[in-house]
């Protein structure tokens, strides 16, 4: 995989280009290029220097770089004119200077040029100054420490000594309450895994075990077995019977099963004198039967 730039080291070049008042600048470089590759450093993740036989590199030795954050770079390029890069120089000088700076344990080291003799290397890891190569007498190099390199508080940290603030009006200004910062300790083999997952998971078309079992459940089809035949229901089959369940369903729902005039005809035909008499009382039968008297005799 290769190396990858996260959100703090993008914010950091761009602050450093476009926000710190340094009108020359113009960002040079992050991701590793051949020669990094081959020779390693800070611009390759952990991954690409143990991919390029670079496993025992400088970058990666010290307690806060080892295995650090191992998919991401930590390393930013900028070209500067002398005037500009006297300036880098003198500010971030201050910082490396000031042990008790709280702004130096998130750098690395800084290679940049006070605009007279040699190039200098300036190690905030270890205290030191030293020298560096002619090509810093162009563009400052600086390492951020590997296990920072996802923290946004380092990276505001790092853009306020650019800027050239003091330590104290960086305390002033920091924000007490950050959000922890969850470093990614995963080996390079958990995330090749990790990747096969999410793979996998998104090619449910049949390519692999995964999506095999997906269209057999279902469209019962198999991408790798013309001749499948399924066994059992299928999502789509289940879904095509359901449509049909209730489409009759609603048929049925409007019809009017009652047939009263049917109903009425058997009732009728049912009712014979006999048990008409019989269904009848014997109070009711003999009130009927001078009621029929009283009449008959009136005519």
């Amino acid at each position: 995989m290769a190396t990858l730039v996260s959100d703090p080291i993008r914010f950091i070049a761009d602050q450093w280009e476009n926000h710190c008042g340094y009108p020359s600048a113009v960002l040079s470089g992050i991701v590793p290029d051949g020669r990094h590759l081959d020779n390693g450093g800070y611009h390759c993740s952990v991954e690409d220097l143990k991919r390029f036989g670079n496993q025992r590199d400088y970058s990666n030795i010290r307690p806060d770089d080892k295995d650090r954050n191992v998919r991401y770079g930590a390393a930013i390029d900028m070209s500067l004119s002398p005037s500009d890069m006297k300036r880098s120089h003198d500010r971030m000088r201050k910082v490396w200077v000031d042990t008790t700076d709280p702004r130096r344990k998130y750098l690395n080291a800084f290679n940049t040029w006070d605009g007279s003799g040699d190039a200098v290397r300036l190690d905030f890891y270890a205290g030191t100054a030293g020298y560096a190569s002619p090509d810093h007498k162009w563009h400052d190099h600086q390492e951020v420490r590997r296990r920072y390199v996802l923290d946004m508080t380092a990276a505001e940290a790092i853009v306020s000594a650019l800027k050239g603030e003091t330590k104290q009006q960086y305390l002033n200004s920091a924000d007490p309450i950050k959000t922890p910062t969850v470093e990614d300790d995963m080996t390079p083999e958990e995330h090749n895994w990790l990747a096969t997952v999410h793979k996998n998971l998104t090619m449910l078309d049949g390519r692999n075990p995964i999506g095999q079992i997906y269209t057999r459940m279902s469209t019962g089809e198999d991408a790798t077995d013309a001749k499948y035949v399924a066994e059992t229901p299928t999502l789509k089959s289940l879904g095509k019977q359901l449509t049909a369940l209730q489409t009759a369903l609603t048929a049925l729902a409007g019809r009017d099963f009652t047939d009263e005039p049917a109903i009425v005809q058997g009732v009728l035909a049912s009712l014979t004198p006999e048990k008409i008499a019989a269904a009848i009382p014997p109070t009711m039968a003999k009130q009927v039967a001078d009621e029929l008297a009283r009449r008959l005799v009136a005519e």
